[in-house]
Formats: structure tokens, sequence, C-alpha cells
């Protein structure tokens, strides 16, 4: 059939949609996009002019805004649906994901509260709900929501956090799982292929690891994720000379908001190399100047291996800078 019959075909089905049921906006959309050649910028601008309370056009005007990054228009719309309907579930969901791109989280999470005492199983809402504890540092309830989410269908994103979870409780097997499933629906996602390598590195599957990385940095080659997770895969194998090579893509020049464990890590492998104990010791004070402005959004576990292991490479310099230093405990690469 030719582009011009599917056209002709396809609405000749809206119209029907329409004639069960006039107010739906989907319907009406396509149809004037039909007739804008596709355009559904102008489609919808026209749309809203004649309809200028029609809730379900001024929704997917605002989800097309929200697409492109347009936060505050997008938010405005939204915000324009829930005045009119202050229940309509997708409007505040839409209000709290923009007040959540645009990092006013504390209201984003009160409107997520908001679109779960209207439906509890929303799970868009409980998903980003908990990755906004997460990143608050409330592993526990975060967690929580996230598999509940889960619950009401599995999805790439879901499984990716999920993951991402069993890492942080270093059950790697579970997390390995987790990711390879999420690389199921799509063989390019790159946090999958990352946090697949994480896992196999946890089982000190090492060289299995650097494959997930490489597959990574195939998709996208300046990811610095995988390229300090690849170093750290490096380090475990006492490899410090592949080590230092990949921390220094990511971690020179540097700058201040360079992240403090990754920082400790490089130093730890300098010191290790034994080939440029001066830079070793700039990059743990650089490490230690992060630490003083990073410390309180670091887990207790990531807070403890920084201290103990900047001790350890402290006294290290100390005394003159003999042997290796193993480092104590573990993190996230």
């Amino acid at each position: 059939m030719s582009k011009v019959g599917q056209k002709d075909e396809a609405r000749e089905y809206f119209n029907k949609a329409l004639q069960v049921n006039p107010n739906f906006s989907k319907a009406k959309v396509a149809l004037n996009m039909l007739d804008k050649g596709d355009n559904m910028e102008e489609a919808l601008n026209e749309l809203e002019k004649e309809n200028p309370d029609d809730q379900g056009i001024i929704l997917i005007k605002a989800n097309s805004l929200y697409e492109k990054g347009n936060y505050d228009e997008a938010l405005a719309l939204y915000q324009q649906v829930n005045s009119l309907n202050p229940n309509n579930e997708d409007a505040l969901c839409g209000i709290a994901n923009c007040l959540y791109k645009m990092d006013r989280k504390d209201e984003a999470l009160q409107k997520y509260d908001e679109v779960l005492g209207l439906n509890k199983e929303n799970q868009i809402a409980l998903f980003n709900k908990g990755l906004l504890l997460l990143e608050n540092n409330n592993y526990d309830e975060g967690n929580q929501l996230i598999d509940a989410a889960s619950q009401y269908g599995e999805n790439p994103s879901i499984l990716i956090q999920q993951g991402i979870g069993l890492l942080r409780n270093e059950n790697y097997p579970e997390a390995l799982n987790k990711f390879e499933n999420a690389l199921k629906y799509d063989n390019t996602n790159v946090k999958a292929h990352i946090g697949r390598g994480q896992a196999l590195c946890g089982n000190n599957q090492f060289a299995e690891s650097l494959d997930a990385y490489d597959k990574a940095l195939e998709f996208e080659p300046s990811n610095k994720n995988a390229l300090i997770s690849k170093a750290n895969s490096y380090s475990k194998t006492e490899d410090f000379d592949n080590a230092v090579d990949f921390y220094k893509q990511v971690l020179e020049p540097g700058d201040e908001n360079d992240n403090c464990i990754h920082l400790l890590n490089y130093a730890l492998c300098l010191y290790n190399q034994k080939e440029e104990m001066p830079k070793a010791w700039e990059v743990l004070d650089r490490a230690e100047r992060s630490y003083e402005t990073q410390k309180d959004k670091l887990a207790p576990k990531e807070r403890q291996f920084f201290e103990e292991n900047c001790n350890k490479l402290k006294k290290a310099r100390e005394s003159g800078g003999d042997g290796t230093i193993e480092p104590v405990g573990e993190t996230e690469s």
C-alpha cells in the first residue's frame, strides 16, 4: 500500500474513533497532523486555539515539550490541566517530573506523594520517588519503592536501578541478572552494560567485566563511568599501568567536581605503580579537598572506604612510600 493509501486508511480509523468518542484528544491530534504534513507542533497549536480547555490536547502538548527538554513550558501546561482538574493523575505526575528535572526535588517529592494518593500503583511516581530517596541516601525506602514499581510492569530503567541497589549491597549474582535482563530489552543500553561489568567485577570475573565496559564504550566512547569502571577492574588485577591510563582519561587535568572516591582510587594506583609518586600525593590532596565538599552525600560505607584508605596513603607518604597498599573494603566503581 502506498503512503497516501496508508494515510487515508489511518484517517478513516481516527474518524471512527471520534464517532465513538468525540472528545478523544489523541485522535484529534493525529487527524490534524495528517492535514499538516505530520507537523505535530503546528497541529497542536491549532487544536489548542480551537479547544483551549481540552485537557487531553494540553497534556499531549506538555508531553511533547517535556520530551524536548523544555521543562518550564511543559510545567506551565501541566499546571494548567491541574487547575482545570486537580485529580488529573497525568498532569500531577507531569508536574512532579518537571520539578525533578529542574532540581526542585523537595517539591517533586511532594507531588509524587499526591500522585500516589490518587493511585498507589502509579509506576512512574513509585520509581521516580524511589530515585529521589536514593539521591538523598535513603537507600532502604528508595529501593523498596523501586521494587514496588517493578510489580506493575518490568522495564529496563527499573531493572537497571534494581541492579544498582543490588551492587550497593554486594549481591553481585542477582545484580548481574538484572542488568542482563535489561539488555534483553535494549542491547545498546550503556548503563546496563556498565552495571553488568561492575557486577562481573564484583564476582572477580575481571576479563568479562572489561569486555562489558568495552561494549558500553562502543556506544559512548567518552562515557566517564565506563572508563572509571574499566580502571577499577584493572586495579583489581594489579594492572596499575592500565588502571592509571584510564583514570587519567577521566580525572586529568581535573576540576573541583571530580568524585573523591575516584580520585582516591587513582592515587592508590599511582602509589602502587611507583612511577609517579609526586603525582600520587598531588591526587591524594585533591581527593581530600573533594571529600570535604562531598562527604555529606556519601553513603556510610563510602565514607568508611575513603577515610580508611586515605589514612593508609597518608601514613605511606610519611614513611617514604615503600610497599604496596591493598585497598580496605569495597565500594561501587
